[in-house]
């Protein structure tokens, strides 16, 4: 399920039937690069749309914005730290695979080149 269905299930029932068609805009495209008119038409519709939204969230809810920020500040900082987290993890197992890997060949070759033993009487 996309995530912009939820709206569309709101809408598909107030449009009549002959008019359903719903068209799915490339979000933050540059108008100027669009070969198509249409599109680019409909990417100016949604420029003004988001900008108008930035601005009204902005002006109207500065503590909601203050905290969506701060919530996606948070949420950079959580993935930076699971990603080094995993990182790490990495590096160890590949430190206990390594070390491993060494130990098994460190014994082959001491097994292989072993010195003869004499006895001395």
């Amino acid at each position: 399920m996309t995530p912009e269905c939820d709206l569309v299930q709101r809408l598909w029932p107030t449009m009549p039937h002959s008019i359903r068609t719903i068209h799915k805009i490339k979000a933050h495209a540059d108008p100027t690069k669009t070969q198509d008119l249409l599109d680019c038409y409909f990417q100016l519709g949604y420029l003004v749309a988001d900008t108008a939204a930035v601005h009204i969230a902005k002006n109207q809810f500065p503590s909601f914005v203050a905290d969506i920020s701060e919530h996606h500040n948070q949420l950079l900082e959580q993935r930076s730290m699971l990603q080094k987290l995993y990182s790490m993890h990495l590096q160890s197992k590949c430190r206990a695979q390594l070390s491993t890997t060494l130990d098994a060949e460190n014994e082959r070759q001491t097994k292989t080149f072993a010195a003869p033993r004499f006895l001395l009487f």
